[in-house]
């Protein structure tokens, strides 16, 4: 009788609207403004801190460092943790303690507060963004998996232009102690938009892009069983892996090492001015917007691998019009490519994953993969950095950059979706 009663409510709930875009886009959202606040404000803010304490550029930007290096360091614990409790508990607490650095971060007078609260901010960013985003994105689909993981990509560069203008707005108006609690009300509003968030399909009845009849349940059924025989073991014995974490490693180190460099580039290389230099930097969150839109729609008829191959070309030769330039023009041309490419690039790794491997292995894969990556992403503006320090320019550092993204490109054609193992209960089965 309990079986029936499931089976017929299940059967209910299969006929109400598909509720997978309204959990999707909630997530999105409440992952945008957690994103948005951990990466973008700190910049802001730093300067403003800087002038009031007489502290170094260096000393505080230790801050946003730790941040990034506790929000790598968690990945693995984050991946186990949104695998077994799910997405919508983790972003709770991930922004419930973001919340909680932010307003620390209004009653600072000392160094040692910045870095303990903005390295606890790092562990709640992960917590509340990236992995939990991407397994919504996974549970809810299937077919339509690459578009929204191309809208996740998109609204990472939403959050760049937004977050940035408020907390300068604020400063302005109330000052930086008060605009740090004023920033909590966007934690606020990511909090309403998790309550609309649903793990997975199955939470309420449903199933993977909302499919209907016997035929369409059949084929996420055979998807389903398919994932289930892969283990963390099993995926990370697999050379498409480690292709996949190579390829997004030589993306990650070219962005984080542009993103750090890019105006003192454009100011002191080519001699434009400061606003110049922003200009052209607000040109690339904007074009990885269109770019993360772009990867998601046309990977539902190419194929997330082409546009990879395609995505890597484009970003190749962005980087080459950047180290043959010597225009302030060109380097326009450069940021757009780069930005457009960039976001189309972003979501390959999360889609590839899913796509491969299934999703409930998913979160695991996306928080090891984002652990090993880490400390290039890291690395990156450092060792830019001292290559322009020893010498003079940043000619060797863009090659290098270039020569990581051909790698990539290369990588990018040989990726190839692995054959399933058996099923582990066989293994068992054989081996006993």
């Amino acid at each position: 009788m309990q079986t029936q009663n499931n089976t017929a409510g299940a059967v209910k709930a299969n006929n109400k609207p598909f509720y997978g875009w309204i959990a999707f886009s909630s997530a999105a959202l409440a992952g945008m403004l957690s994103n948005g606040l951990f990466i973008f404000a700190y910049g802001v803010f730093l300067p403003v801190m800087t002038a009031e304490f007489g502290w170094s550029r260096a000393s505080i930007a230790l801050g946003m460092t730790l941040g990034y290096v506790f929000f790598g360091v968690v990945s693995p614990l984050v991946g186990m943790s949104v695998a077994r409790f799910g997405s919508r508990i983790n972003m709770l607490a991930g922004n419930l303690l973001l919340a909680l650095c932010l307003a620390g971060m209004s009653q600072v007078n000392a160094l040692w507060q910045v870095f303990v609260l903005y390295s606890l901010a790092g562990i709640a960013s992960n917590f509340a963004s990236s992995i939990s985003t991407n397994a919504v994105a996974s549970n809810w689909f299937i077919k339509k998996r690459s578009l929204a993981m191309g809208i996740i990509s998109g609204s990472i560069g939403v959050g760049g232009f937004i977050v940035p203008l408020i907390a300068t707005k604020s400063i302005d108006a109330i000052g930086w102690r008060m605009s740090w609690l004023a920033l909590v009300g966007l934690i606020v509003i990511g909090l309403i938009c998790i309550f609309f968030v649903r793990n997975k399909p199955e939470d309420v009845g449903q199933v993977p892009d909302g499919v209907r009849g016997s035929e369409g349940q059949a084929k996420v059924k055979n998807a389903q069983s398919e994932a289930k025989s892969w283990t963390v073991k099993s995926v990370l014995q697999q050379p498409s892996t480690w292709l996949i974490m190579v390829f997004m490693t030589s993306n990650f180190f070219a962005w984080a090492g542009m993103m750090a460099h890019q105006v003192a580039y454009v100011t002191e290389g080519l001699g434009a001015t400061p606003m110049v230099g922003a200009m052209t930097m607000s040109v690339v969150p904007g074009a990885s917007i269109l770019g993360g839109l772009l990867f998601g729609v046309l990977a539902l008829r190419f194929g997330a691998k082409r546009l990879a191959i395609v995505s890597f070309a484009i970003y190749t030769l962005a980087l080459v019009v950047l180290l043959v330039t010597k225009s302030v023009p060109f380097v326009y041309a450069y940021a757009f490519l780069f930005g457009m490419s960039g976001g189309a690039i972003l979501p390959v790794m999360s889609t590839l994953l899913a796509d491969y491997y299934g999703r409930a292995i998913f979160p695991k894969v996306l928080g090891l993969m984002s652990f090993f990556i880490f400390p290039f992403r890291a690395a990156a503006p450092t060792i830019t950095g001292a290559i322009f320090d020893g010498t003079g320019t940043y000619t060797l550092a863009f090659i290098i950059m270039a020569a990581f993204s051909f790698v990539g490109l290369i990588l990018a054609f040989l990726v190839s979706k692995p054959k399933p193992p058996e099923p582990f209960e066989k293994l068992g089965r054989d081996t006993a």
